[in-house]
């Protein structure tokens, strides 16, 4: 991710669209459509920007949240490091953390284990048999 910062950041598409590709590359281990890439320009670059301009700790929101919480995280996530799901972990209270042998797109790299651990929390939560 920051490899690709701050390029794919960029006004110009020129200058961001090989920026976010390299970054797209390296969120899954299956190839992503380049429509991903397409769709990220969408996105002002502005608002690009504020996602990186904002405080990523927030320990008094995550020790706030009341409700029974799934993290999923993989293990070989390139853009967000796996000790952000540990870390946030740490201080959800009823939470449940899952780890897939994936990147930064378990739902895509391994969809099938994805979808089994989020059914079993929506059976945890709701009691649902699954």
């Amino acid at each position: 991710m920051r490899a690709a910062l701050p390029a794919a950041l960029s006004d110009d598409p020129a200058v961001a669209w090989p920026a976010l590709r390299d970054f797209v590359t390296g969120m899954s281990a299956r190839p992503l459509p380049d429509d991903l890439v397409d769709t990220s320009l969408r996105v002002p670059a502005a608002v690009r920007a504020a996602l990186f301009a904002r405080d990523v700790a927030g320990a008094d929101v995550l020790a706030g949240i009341d409700v029974p919480t799934l993290i999923v995280h993989g293990r070989q996530d390139a853009v967000v490091d796996p000790s952000a799901a540990e870390y946030a972990a740490g201080l959800i209270p009823n939470r449940t953390l899952t780890w897939l042998d994936s990147g930064h797109v378990p739902f895509v790299d391994q969809a099938a284990e994805f979808d089994s651990a989020l059914a079993a929390h929506l059976g945890r939560c709701f009691g649902w048999s699954v």
